[in-house]
């Protein structure tokens, strides 16, 4: 007989197992996820990779003593030594006098909208080699594209946690993503590499509109901006390019464990005007075939829809469990794990930027810099909100033409920038996973030409 167990099964096991080995607390959490892959280089598809994961985390507490350790397998050896080795880790750990416990189950869990289809679920490998196979067709059709990658990937997640708190939860989703990545060749000019992606929680894309989108981009990039000196203008993101840059700055100055410490910029300004009252940032785990949407977060609180920002004003941080109550305060279902490899902590679900009323038309009036994606956001300062990035790629668009700026830096500081220089907002959406943003105008930002 298979020792395999099911995610419920594995989840009560491994809190089972922690208690005999001496736990006063104990809490497990199960991923287990299947799919495939089909993935293409070079204008070919070179293979396709099945999906076969699972695992469990287990978090105890020894009275205040916190330990942690995780299985790749939801074998019953496995998960046993698991939470053995989670306990033994409590046992030599330091008493953290800031522990209040676990959490409690909430009261009310919700009903996610478009997350789960069950033809996602049944579809086979050969759907994704067909969607795969009509991107290329479709970028390669134009004279002079190339697809130097590609990618669509299925899958269906299944979700649980337990703990001697009473929680048992259970939850299923599925995911499908699409990218490619093309550069189109002209005249003996070649473009950069352009990025595009989507998803769905219950659909496929359209394969032909991501191929479109991306060579529509690649194929405006023959022209090349002269920039010969650094000078401040006006930038349009593009929704990667934003959420690249908020990852690193503003979210994490917004997260409750930094307010706690004092360590964002922000601690002492909940209720007060910081940013252009155009902004509006909300946290949203509840959202309709949001991509990270699920009935309860990382330790079992129910996902809920939280305003981080409502028209500039910092209203609520983000929290878990645990730096909610030394805030003394509740949970907005903000933990976050990287699968069933950590422990939880905070961090964001799906973040939604709300929409302006600017059209295309006015974010590219005059002469802006319009920017896709960033390297080299991660370098930013989330405590003065201070970078300075490579554009990943820009162009220059004057007049409604476009002309790639290759190589041009950008630099300064997005809080100040979102205070005092934040131009337009776009009147249209664009997802991303786990981002839904407008093309956001600010001014003021220091371009740097390649040298």
């Amino acid at each position: 007989m298979s020792s395999q167990l099911s995610i419920e099964d594995a989840a009560v096991l491994a809190v089972r197992r922690a208690v005999e080995a001496g736990a006063t607390e104990a809490e497990a959490y199960v991923v287990q996820v299947k799919g495939h892959q089909a993935y293409a280089n070079n204008n070919l598809i070179v293979g396709t990779r099945a999906i076969s994961e699972a695992g469990v985390g287990v978090r105890v507490a020894v009275g205040k003593r916190i330990g942690f350790s995780y299985a790749s397998s939801l074998e019953l050896r496995e998960i046993t030594e698991a939470a053995r080795r989670a306990v033994k880790a409590a046992k030599s750990a330091p008493e953290d006098p800031e522990w209040k416990g676990l959490p409690e189950p909430s009261s009310y869990y919700p009903t996610p909208e478009a997350v789960y289809d069950v033809s996602i679920a049944r579809m086979r490998p050969e759907r994704a080699v067909e969607a795969l196979s009509e991107m290329i067709e479709e970028a390669t059709s134009v004279k002079g594209v190339t697809v130097n990658r590609a990618m669509v990937t299925v899958r269906v997640t299944r979700r649980a946690i337990a703990s001697t708190n009473g929680m048992l939860l259970v939850d299923i989703g599925t995911h499908v993503d699409m990218w490619i990545l093309v550069a189109a060749e002209r005249d003996g000019i070649t473009t950069p590499l352009v990025f595009h992606n989507v998803h769905s929680r219950v659909s496929i894309p359209s394969p032909r509109h991501v191929a479109r989108t991306a060579v529509e981009k690649a194929t405006r990039s023959f022209r090349i901006a002269k920039l010969d000196s650094p000078k401040r203008m006006d930038v349009v993101f593009e929704p990667l390019a934003f959420a690249e840059l908020l990852e690193y700055t503003l979210l994490p100055a917004v997260s409750g464990d930094r307010v706690v410490r004092g360590t964002s910029p922000f601690a002492d300004k909940l209720g007060e005007q910081v940013f252009d009252e155009k902004l509006t940032l909300i946290d949203d785990g509840t959202l309709r075939q949001g991509y990270n949407t699920w009935r309860f977060d990382g330790e079992g609180i129910a996902m809920q829809k939280t305003v981080v920002i409502e028209k500039g004003v910092f209203r609520m941080p983000l929290f878990d469990h645990y730096w909610a109550a030394r805030a003394g305060l509740e949970s907005t279902g903000n933990a976050t794990r990287n699968e069933y490899l950590s422990p939880p902590r905070v961090g964001t679900t799906n973040v939604v930027i709300e929409r302006g009323d600017a059209s295309i038309d006015e974010l590219l009036e005059g002469e802006v810099l319009l920017v896709q994606g960033l390297q080299g956001a991660h370098s930013s300062n989330p405590v003065t909100g201070e970078y300075s990035v490579l554009a990943a790629p820009g162009w220059i668009v004057k007049d409604g033409e476009y002309y790639l700026a290759p190589g041009v830096m950008l630099a300064g500081n997005i809080f100040a920038q979102l205070a005092k220089n934040l131009v337009a907002i776009g009147s249209w959406h664009e997802d991303l996973p786990g981002f839904r943003s407008p093309w956001v105008r600010v001014s003021n930002v220091v371009v740097t030409p390649r040298v």
